[in-house]
């Protein structure tokens, strides 16, 4: 007898080839017997259609005008190493389509790529839409008016507090959220932080919190080691900063207190827009033998990478609301990982921190006490033991196993089953 699965389309604007919260979300539901297609953007050498190991089916749509320029800051089109003329390159090419984005052009470009998700995303006859990010709730809200299904609303930070985005920009994505809002069925974030703001400043019940951990079990340590990789003597004390390489992420001062450390060997694991800038930087200040890039790696295998290193950094600058109340998914791979953790002292991430005794916090705008708290951790092994000890507990409490079942929930509460 065939039985009908509950159809579930998530829209997502990457190309869903190293985005970890979404791929632990849909093949959790998978898992449990929904049927998930993901509908993505176009890369360079990637399928239009695909279907994952773990039964997640893919629909990548085509860009546009600009695509080339859009894939440099994609992870699936970035290599380990690239001759410097590349990084100049790469380095022009981000910068034009940061420029293209705040013209018309680009957001006529934006428009044409709805269009073509809301067409693949109806020919997946959905019972629920899943729309991942505000760049994708218009197409939610249109597909869930048009075929009268459920929507859930996941926004991976606070939509009008991004980082990046310009005042203007700003403005513009709190007046486009307050719009769709209330046209959603369900939401949710990814902190406590994230939900309480955006309650108050939408005056709505706080929405659900459903946190980027990684699964259990860990990764074997040692795995993979980063210092077998990039020929890393053994007595360098390893630091490792990983996740998507943008501004107001502390890797600048992070380089910067490195600098100043003997014995001390700082890896950078990850892409995005910011990554040919600060390559090119470290080779400017002749820093290659302190700081080296490595990846991207796929979401399966970085918990085992990061193993093999001494400390993890996740010192995000809180200029926006978004990263002054973030949990970054860096954060619960180092405890997986089973290292410790220096953290910015902040509301979310540096209590968490400190009530678990994970690591050490401090302001990560200041570079004197990110190369303090290094130091004291180089130079403390039972302090390093003490809090890779407690990651062991942590972990426990904070995993992908326990979180999906709040995504779970979610799901039943909205389709009423």
């Amino acid at each position: 007898m065939n039985i009908h699965k509950t159809r579930v389309t998530m829209l997502l604007k990457n190309s869903f080839t190293h985005d970890a919260r979404v791929l632990r979300e849909a093949t959790s539901l998978t898992e449990a017997g929904y049927s998930v297609t993901v509908i993505a953007l176009m890369a360079k050498n990637l399928p239009e259609f695909e279907t994952t190991p773990t039964a997640i089916n893919i629909v990548r749509v085509n860009r546009g005008v600009g695509s080339s320029l859009h894939a440099v800051s994609d992870p699936s089109q970035t290599q380990t190493r690239k001759p410097a003329r590349n990084r100049r390159l790469r380095n022009l090419a981000v910068r034009l389509v940061k420029l293209a984005a705040a013209t018309p052009v680009g957001e006529i470009i934006q428009k044409k790529i709805d269009h073509r998700m809301f067409d693949a995303a109806k020919t997946t006859s959905p019972d629920i839409i899943h729309a991942h990010d505000l760049d994708t709730l218009a197409v939610g809200v249109r597909l869930s008016k048009e075929l009268g299904i459920p929507l859930i609303y996941d926004s991976h930070e606070i939509a009008s507090q991004r980082n990046h985005h310009s005042a203007t920009r700003k403005r513009r994505s709190y007046d486009l959220e307050k719009k769709l809002i209330d046209k959603v069925d369900r939401i949710i974030m990814v902190s406590q932080g994230c939900a309480d703001y955006t309650a108050q400043i939408h005056n709505i019940a706080t929405p659900d919190v459903v946190m980027n951990c990684p699964y259990l079990p860990i990764a074997e340590p040692q795995a993979r080691n980063l210092r077998t990789a990039l020929d890393i003597p053994d007595q360098q004390f390893l630091v490792v900063h990983q996740g998507s390489l943008q501004r107001n992420r502390g890797i600048e001062q992070t380089i910067e207190a490195v600098r100043n450390i003997s014995d001390c060997t700082l890896v950078i694991i990850g892409f995005g827009q910011y990554r040919p800038a600060l390559e090119q930087y470290v080779v400017n200040q002749r820093l290659e033998d302190k700081v080296k890039f490595f990846g991207p790696v796929p979401s399966s295998e970085l918990v085992e990478w990061t193993a093999s290193a001494d400390l993890g950094i996740a010192t995000i600058v809180g200029h926006s609301k978004s990263y002054l109340h973030s949990m970054p998914n860096k954060l619960f791979e180092y405890v997986m990982a089973g290292i410790p953790v220096i953290a910015s002292n902040y509301p979310d991430m540096g209590t968490f921190v400190s009530e678990n005794k994970l690591g050490l916090t401090c302001n990560p705008e200041s570079v004197g006490e990110i190369q303090q708290a290094i130091e004291r951790l180089r130079d403390d092994a039972d302090l390093r033991r003490e809090f890779a000890t407690n990651s062991n507990t942590a972990r426990q409490n904070f995993n992908w196993q326990k979180e999906q079942e709040k995504l779970l929930a979610i799901y039943r509460e909205v389709l009423n089953n």
